[in-house]
């Protein structure tokens, strides 16, 4: 049954020049092109979603009255001993010491 429609359709486009071809084609299966390009932009989409978002944060910790450019900079050696100390990975998440005023939120 399926051979027998492909072979019929083959005989079709046979008969047709590239336009006919290309308006019968879009006429009867636009709506699979459509699909399928769609699925294809939103796979492509969810692929560079999963690639490109940050990391969760291991610890978030906030410190009052401390100065810019104290020991307990991010990256500083605070950040790295305690990273040492907990186990804590810093390829798989974050771990953030924020010294900024209005930092309660945490950072995503």
């Amino acid at each position: 049954m399926l051979r027998n429609w492909l072979e019929t359709e083959k005989l079709k486009l046979r008969t047709m020049d590239r336009t006919k071809v290309a308006e019968y084609i879009w006429q009867y299966y636009k709506l699979w092109i459509i699909g399928i390009v769609g699925a294809l932009c939103i796979g492509v989409y969810l692929l560079i979603l999963s690639l490109s978002t940050p990391n969760e944060n291991w610890l978030y910790v906030c410190f009052a009255n401390v100065p810019p450019g104290s020991v307990l900079k991010e990256e500083g050696e605070v950040h790295q001993a305690y990273a040492d100390y907990a186990g804590f990975d810093l390829r798989e998440k974050n771990l953030v010491f924020s010294m900024e005023k209005s930092s309660f939120a945490p950072i995503s």
